[in-house]
C-alpha cells in the first residue's frame, strides 16, 4: 500500500510533464509532413500549438508585427500547382478546436532560407482562415506555419488541398 502512493505520484508527474511538452513540430526542422495533400484535412482538436515556442522565422506581412507568434510546422511536397489552405479553430458552426484567431504562412525554400509565398491571418475573429497559393513547383517541399494571433493557443483542424488549377 505505501508504494502505491509513492507510484501514483510519479505517474501523476510523468503526465503532467508529457502535456506541458512542446510539440514535436515546434520548429520547422521537425515539421510534421503531409503525405497526401489531395484533399485532405486533419482531424479536429488534431493538432495544437499548445506549449509551442516562437520560431527563429521572421514574421510575414500578414502577421502582426508586435505579437508573438507561437507556432507549429507542417511540410508537403507539391503534387499540383496551386494549393487552397485552411485553419479552422474555436468557430460555431464548425467546431475544428479550441484555437481563436489562427494564422498561417506558406513557405518554399528550406528551414534556413524561407520564402512567404501566402499567408492568411484571422483579424476579424471568425476563428478560422482560408487562402489560396500558387504557382507552387511540382516535388518542392513547401512549409505551413500555423499560429495565432494575440500570442493564443489551442487545437485546430488544418486542411490542405493541393491540385491544378483550370
Amino acid at each position: 500500500m505505501m508504494l502505491l502512493r509513492p507510484l501514483a505520484t510519479l505517474c501523476f508527474l510523468l503526465f503532467a510533464i508529457a502535456i506541458l511538452a512542446q510539440p514535436v513540430n515546434d520548429d520547422c526542422v521537425n515539421a510534421i509532413n503531409l503525405p497526401d495533400v489531395t484533399s485532405w484535412c486533419s482531424q479536429p482538436f488534431e493538432f495544437t500549438n499548445e506549449a509551442s515556442t516562437p520560431s527563429a522565422v521572421a514574421n510575414p506581412t500578414c502577421f502582426p508585427n508586435n505579437q508573438t507568434v507561437n507556432d507549429v510546422w507542417f511540410s508537403f511536397v507539391a503534387e499540383a500547382t496551386a494549393v487552397n489552405i485552411s485553419v479552422t479553430g474555436a468557430t460555431s458552426v464548425t467546431t475544428g478546436g479550441t484555437l481563436r484567431n489562427p494564422q498561417y504562412a506558406l513557405y518554399s525554400g528550406d528551414c534556413n532560407s524561407l520564402t512567404a509565398i501566402g499567408c492568411a491571418s484571422d483579424a476579424m475573429n471568425d476563428n478560422f482562415v482560408q487562402s489560396f497559393a500558387g504557382p507552387l513547383t511540382i516535388g518542392e517541399t513547401y512549409f505551413i506555419r500555423v499560429s495565432a494571433r494575440n500570442a493564443f493557443r489551442g487545437t485546430f483542424k488544418l486542411c490542405v488541398n493541393n491540385y491544378n488549377e483550370v
